[in-house]
Formats: structure tokens, C-alpha cells, sequence
């Protein structure tokens, strides 16, 4: 009965450790990044990649990107996209690319040299509100 019950165990033992390395790599949602809104001639965007670049002496480098929701709400993630970004003080510039939207971006929205979309960034701020404006800012079907 004795060698039963240690086999029973065992068992047990194993199932649990199993259990709990596999529990804990299932895929987590990133916290922690700085949260932004995007709207495109004072309307809100779904589908939009917003990339954060660094601007300093040395040139300008990709921190991190984020993708809109319907609201135009997004959240910084580092390149690899594991991990939450919060932005430190600096100066940024942000380029937009579509990921489906339903809306035309200009080339120059797109290019690190070009976009307007520039931002100082102070430690006291706390979310990046970016407005991009543009006649070409349409829909392909119009």
C-alpha cells in the first residue's frame, strides 16, 4: 500500500509542477507602457502603428511603437513588443503607418525626416496625445 500511495503522490507532484511551468507561459498583457491617443482631423482611428523616435544629438533613434484601438487609444511597447515603454524626458518625433485603417496617411506622417508629429517630453506627463491633420487624411473609398 506504502509504494501505491508513493507512486499516487508522485504523480500528483509532477502533475502540479507541469501544471505551474505551463501556467505560467501563457501569453500576459503588457502593462506598464505610456499610454497615447491619436486622431486624425479631431476623429479617432483604429488601426494606426505609431512609432516613437528619439531625437538627440546623436540622431534619432526607434524606442517603441504602439497600435490604435477604435477609440485612438494605444500603448507604448518596446520594438520586440514584450514589454510595456514608458517614455522618458526627451524629444521624440512619431511617424504613423496603417495597419488596415480605414483611412489614407500621407507619406510625410510615415518618414522620421518628415512628420510633423513632434513631442517634448517632460518626467510630469503622463500620456502622449498626438493630433495629425491633413486634407489627404481620407478614406480610400472617397
Amino acid at each position: 500500500m506504502n509504494a501505491r500511495w508513493i507512486f499516487h503522490a508522485c504523480g500528483l507532484i509532477a502533475a502540479c509542477v507541469v501544471f505551474t511551468t505551463f501556467a505560467g507561459c501563457r501569453e500576459r498583457p503588457i502593462r506598464e507602457g505610456t499610454q497615447g491617443i491619436l486622431h486624425l482631423n479631431d476623429e479617432p482611428v483604429a488601426n494606426i502603428r505609431v512609432s516613437v523616435n528619439r531625437v538627440d544629438r546623436k540622431g534619432i533613434e526607434p524606442v517603441g511603437y504602439g497600435v490604435t484601438a477604435a477609440d485612438g487609444t494605444f500603448q507604448l511597447v518596446t520594438h520586440g513588443g514584450r514589454a510595456g515603454l514608458k517614455l522618458s524626458a526627451g524629444d521624440y518625433c512619431c511617424t504613423l503607418k496603417s495597419m488596415g485603417a480605414s483611412v489614407r496617411i500621407p507619406n510625410h506622417f510615415a518618414e522620421v525626416n518628415t512628420t510633423p508629429l513632434k513631442v517634448s517630453w517632460s518626467d510630469k506627463d503622463t500620456s502622449l496625445k498626438l493630433e495629425a491633420r491633413g486634407s489627404a487624411l481620407r478614406s480610400p473609398s472617397q
